[in-house]
This record gives structure tokens, sequence and C-alpha cells, in this order.
């Protein structure tokens, strides 16, 4: 009785207000994730994009984003003479926008758009920087949210103005999102995905562990590549469960989804990727329109509904099953009967052709499928009642008709897994074509493909040992750049031993430091030095513009360091710098596996598995294999001076004189600007230095607290009235 009086609180009885209480917490979600990627792009905006003082500054992208004629014009020309203004003012909106959406004030459809709209101006602004698969899964996200998801007739969610046909593109989004990322990691040929090996490199070489990254590197490598198996059946035959006809079932691949994002959030760190993508799930909790109608639906009785879920649950799982057997292999050749697990081969038995196979086998018929379930959910609704307003009908037949195309549109990527798949095409493939060639710029249907390849994979074939059963040993080197640097007071002759190691925020550096979290803050310098390690110097030109602003000693840029008031202190500057690269590996506890790889550094010796894993290594990572990424040199060197102008990196005012780093109110009154312009130049650096920013969040926070206190001691006023009755 107690199961089914649970069973009963998710009873269609109150299905319709459950759905409407997803929806505006997808909503909510989506503003969090907007308000996180605004404050972090407000944060960093004057070390990496200011005019002056920036990495890559800004105002060399104006001309991708606006006409030159609009830039021209007199009412949008102090644009171009302030883009750091600018720039400020739109995240402000953004800001304001993204808090009430969070908070459930403000939700309209108009509001998600804007918010849409300056991100993608930012991305454009950021340049490289913003080349992120999250930044355009976020303005996919946004975009859809708008035509889709968020109410047009009405500030918030409510059953007058919204309904659930528009969850229908989330929940493609969502699929397109895993299952393309599950594809080509087995298209990609990587030996560590064909032998689930991956999560052995995966802590130690992705871009910025967590602090938990050390911990998941001591695994047992069973144990790691059953978790490798487990996330290929999540990302690939599960994310087909999405888009089921069955609330359970797509139940069941929602909370599939939402714990494989969780895990990776615990051990690493990907801003508001992991938070974007679990808010992706919601709708796909929600039950859909033909679920919810109809007087035999409110006929069926509790017993059966829950028999009918749980069947339901029970054949995806069976499915699950079933795939697992098909698509993956165990060998046992190598058994001795002494310890199972140490010969005990887990492998991907599916080829890059199969794979391709099933995807042009299977993608031409999820397209329509999903079009057909739009259509379904447009024709429960409007059957819902004989009569109704012309008004509402319009609305719910335009709210239709958009989730079509914009599901149509985000389809297109999809059939460039494969070479042959856009040949097939599907029901109206050239009309939605030529809506997707139009929207590229816009970056609103998009492929994605998140870790194709796994980076830092050493050569274990050169090595005479044999790790785990009987694969060669699963040897890390991450590629790590570190920058050393003479400061002025040194001996700076005996440049050996004058070097100093500058240490960066969040990046490995330090082999002593145990590596932070800042989800869902996304550090981007850190970010690019991770993909600066893996290629030469000529092709990241913004790492020595980066090394200029330090020898420049440009506040903004030295912020962006760890404690940097420690390395530059007053009177103290660099006059020279140089970039080593390395290679990185963490620490490995005393365990069997782990003394199967050659050139580890095993730290807590003689200890057991479990002790060591309690205890934090006083030594996180080693590193070895040093040599030069990038020679030294001083300030205003030619070579670099020549380098940074010809990637066009060097700031020249109208006057031909090379701009210096100029911060604050400074930065206003060097600039040309009429009298408006230094008005709002000086509005904008004194919220910058003011920190008010954060205002419009703790505002609005502050309104919600006050408004549910009142709730509750009006509350518990009227509970003490009824008693004293």
């Amino acid at each position: 009785k107690t199961w089914l009086l649970i069973i009963d609180r998710m009873s269609p009885l109150t299905t319709q207000h459950r759905c409407l209480s997803l929806r505006s917490s997808f909503l909510s979600l989506i503003g969090l994730n907007f308000l996180a990627a605004f404050l972090s792009y407000y944060v960093q905006y004057p070390g990496l994009l200011s005019s002056a003082a920036g990495i890559i500054p800004a105002d060399r992208a104006l001309s991708s984003i606006f006409a030159e004629d609009l830039l021209r014009n007199k009412m949008f020309s102090w644009i171009h003479d302030d883009v750091d203004s600018f720039s400020d003012l739109i995240v402000m909106l953004g800001v304001i926008l993204s808090v009430f959406a969070t908070f459930g004030i403000f939700q309209h459809g108009i509001s998600f758009g804007i918010m849409t709209g300056i991100y993608l101006i930012l991305v454009k602004l950021g340049q490289t920087f913003y080349s992120f698969q999250w930044d355009m899964l976020l303005l996919e996200t946004g975009a859809v949210t708008t035509l889709c998801c968020a109410p047009w007739w009405g500030v918030k969610v409510s059953n007058k103005n919204d309904h659930g046909i528009g969850s229908w593109p989330i929940r493609f989004l969502l699929f397109k999102l895993m299952f393309m990322s599950g594809v080509v990691k087995i298209q990609s040929g990587c030996s560590t995905w064909k032998d689930l090996t991956a999560l052995e490199y995966h802590f130690a070489t992705q871009c910025l562990p967590g602090p938990l990254a050390w911990f998941g590197h001591q695994l047992h490598p069973l144990f790691l590549r059953t978790s490798v198996a487990a996330m290929f059946v999540i990302e690939i035959p599960a994310a087909f469960f999405l888009l089921a006809p069955n609330v359970a079932i797509r139940r069941l691949g929602a909370y599939l989804q939402l714990i494989l994002q969780m895990l990776i959030m615990l051990t690493g760190n990907y801003n508001f990727f992991n938070i974007l993508t679990m808010s992706l799930c919601f709708p796909c909790i929600e039950e859909d329109e033909w679920e919810i109608t109809g007087k035999r639906r409110q006929k069926r009785g509790l017993r059966a509904l829950v028999i009918r879920e749980v069947v339901a649950v029970v054949a995806g799982c069976i499915c699950l099953f079933f795939v697992c057997y098909v698509i993956f292999d165990f060998d046992d050749s190598g058994l001795s009967g002494v310890d199972w697990s140490r010969n005990r081969r887990i492998f991907l038995a599916i080829s890059k052709a199969q794979c391709e196979h099933a995807v042009e086998t299977l993608v031409p018929l999820v397209i329509p499928w999903t079009l057909l379930c739009i259509l379904l959910s447009l024709s429960s609704r409007l059957l819902e009642k004989k009569t109704r307003p012309i008004f509402e009908g319009t609305q719910i037949i335009a709210r239709g008709l958009i989730s079509l195309t914009c599901t149509g549109v985000m389809a297109i990527p999809l059939l460039s897994l494969t070479p042959h798949l856009a040949d097939k095409g599907f029901v109206g493939f050239s009309i939605f074509s030529s809506m997707w060639n139009r929207s590229r710029p816009y970056f609103i249907a998009n492929g994605y493909g998140l870790f194709r390849r796994m980076t830092g994979v050493g050569n274990g074939q050169s090595s005479n040992r044999w790790g785990w059963s009987g694969l060669p040993p699963s040897i890390v080197e991450r590629p790590e750049i570190t920058l050393e640097g003479i400061f002025e007071g040194g001996n700076v002759t005996n440049q050996e031993q004058e070097w100093t190691e500058l240490d960066f925020r969040w990046k490995p550096g330090n082999i002593m430091k145990l590596p932070g979290w800042n989800v869902p803050y996304q550090p981007r310098l850190d970010w690019q030095m991770w993909f600066a390690a893996l290629g030469h110097y000529s092709h990241n030109p913004w790492l020595l513009s980066f090394m200029d602003k330090l020898l420049e000693g440009c506040n903004p840029v030295i912020e962006l360091l760890d404690e940097p008031s420690l390395m530059f202190k007053e009177n103290r500057h660099l006059v020279k710098i140089r970039a080593r690269l390395w290679l990185y590996d963490f620490t490995r506890l005393d365990t069997e596996w782990n003394r199967r790889i050659p050139g580890v550094v095993i730290v807590n010796k003689n200890a057991s598995f479990w002790h060591g894993m309690v205890r934090l290594p006083e030594q996180v990572w080693f590193r070895r294999g040093e040599r030069e990424y990038l020679p030294p040199f001083g300030k205003d060197d030619p070579y670099v001076s020549r380098f940074l102008s010809h990637y066009n990196l060097v700031q020249s005012g109208t006057d031909g004189i090379v701009k210096k780093c100029v911060v604050g109110n400074n930065r206003c009154s060097n600039l040309n600007l009429t009298e408006k312009g230094r008005l709002l130049c000086n509005f904008t650096e004194s919220v910058r230095e003011t920190n008010m920013i954060y205002a419009p969040f703790m505002t609005v926070l502050m309104f919600v607290l006050l408004k549910r206190k009142r709730q509750i001691i009006g509350s518990a006023g009227n509970g003490l009235k009824i008693k004293e009755d």
C-alpha cells in the first residue's frame, strides 16, 4: 500500500501540474546556465579580450558581427570606438534577464531570445577563447528554448500558454548530443576506445582535472574498463530511450544520462556543460500530450498503471543487456584460475564499418519518428477540447509547426556521421538543409563529438612489461606547458638559477598541488593552455601575446594567474620569459596494477589500497621529459613584435602608435569618445570596480527569500488561528 501511495503521487491525476513544474524548472535551469556563462565572461574579459589589455583584442572581431556601414553610423559608431563598454553593457543585460529567468520571474520567449543573441555576440567577440562545443550547445539550446519551450503569451509557464509539444525538440537535441558523442569515438579508431582503456588515461589527461580525479586514477583497471563500456551503452543505445513514446522508458534514459553527467562532473571541470546536459533531461521526464489527455487514461486503474510502467522499464533493461551482448566481447583465453580479474579482458566487438552501417540504418528512421511524435502531440493537444478559441488553436498549431521545423533543421548535422547518410535524407530534407545552411553563422544547429580521441597516450608497446589482462601498460604522457620568467633584480646572466615558474590557477603545474573544482566557471586561459601543449606555438599566436602582456606588466592579464600578487610584487616585473614542455602523470598508489606500469612514481608505499584512498598524497603529479617549447625572449623583442603584427595582435591607435596596457577610468580618458560615450565608459568601469554586476542576483535572491519568509509566517499564523478556534 505504501508503494502504491508513492506511485499515486505520480499518477495521471496530477500529471498536468507536474509537467508544468518540470517545464518551469527546465526554463530556470537554462537561465542558470546563461547566468554562469555571462558572469564567467564578464570576470575574464579584461585579461582575455579588452581592447588595450586583452590577449586577443575583441575589436578585431567586430567586422564579423556588424556590417561596416552600421559601425560608421553615428548612432552605432561608439561600439567601434569603445567595444569594451559595449561588451560590458550587453553582459549586464544578459545577467539581469538570466537572473529573472532563473527565479521564474520572467521566462518569456523574448527573454531567452535576447540572452541567446547576446551570447552569440560574446562568442564571436571571444574568438579562440570561445570556440568550444559547450558554447555551441548553449546557443542551440537557447534558440530551441526560445522557439519551442518558453511561453509566448505570458511571462511564466502556465496551463493556458504552455504545452508539451515543444519538449520533443529538446529531447531530440539531447539525443543528438549523446548519440554523436558516442559514435565518433568508435569511428576515430583510437585504441583506447577499442580496448576500453580510455579511463586509464582520461582522469590525468583531461583538460582540467577535478579534485577527485587523482582518486579515480587509482581504481582497478577492470572497473575502469567496465565503466567505459557502461558509458558506450548510455551514450549510444540508451540515447534512443530519450525519444521513446512511453514516459517510463524516457525516464530510464534520462536517469542514465543524469548519472553519467554527475560522475563526469565529480572528476573533471567542464564549466556549465554538465549542468546544461542535465537540464536537457527534464523535458524527457515529463509525460507527453497523448499520455495526459483522454478519458481512457483517467479511467485506468492505479495497479494497471504501475504494472505498465514496470513492464516498460524491464523491457528497456532487457534491450540494453542484449545490446551489451552484441557490441562487447570477453576474452578468457589467458585465464589462469588464480585471479580471474587479472586476465579477464573486455573489449569493443563492433568495428567502424559495422557502426557506420548501423548508423545509416537507424538515423533515417529516428528523424521521421521524432517528427511523427511532434505531430501526434500536436493532434492530441488540438483534440483535447471539442471547442476552443481561435487564438488558442492558432497558438498551438504555430508551436507545433515551429517545433517540426526546429527538429528538422537540428537533424541535418546528424547526417554528417557517415559519407553516404546524407544521400538517404528524410522527409523535407531539401527544405531543412537549405534552412540549416542559412543558419550556420548563428550556431543554432550544430554537430557534436566530445572526446573523439584520447590524448596523452604513451607508447606502451615499447615497454617489455605487460599491463592488466595482457594489454600493453597504460603509460600516461600528458603534455603540459609551464611558463618561467626572470624578474627584475635577480642575476639575469645566470638564467638557469634565476628562472621562476609561474603558477596558473587551475591547470596542472605545481606537482604538489591537488587540482581544484571550478564548476560552473570556465577559466578560458587554462583551457587554451591544454590545447596549445598539443601543437606548435606558431599555431597558437595568442600564447605569445599572453607572454608579451606579462612582460609588459599588464595587470588584467597577470590576474589570470594564481596568486599574482606574490609573483609580481611592487617594483618587481618580468624581464625575460620562456615556455617549457613537460609530460605529466598522476602519482600512483602501491597496487599490483600500478606496479606493472613503467616509470610511475609510487606514493604511500606498503599501504593498503583503501588506506591510500582515504589519505591525500603529498605529491599529486610527477613530470619528466622536459624540452623547450618557446625560447626565452624579453620585452619589445623584434621577432615577437613581427609575429604578433602578422596575426593582427598588436593594437594601434588612429595615430599609428601602439596601444599600451591601460585599464580603468584611464582607459576611458584615452579614448576618442563623445561626452555621452565617456559617461557610458565611466559607468561600465565603475560597475566593474565595485562588483555591481552581482547586484541583480543578490537583489532578486533577497526578494525571493523575503517572499518565502512571509509565506511561512502567514501559514504559521493561520495554523494558530485555527487552533484557537
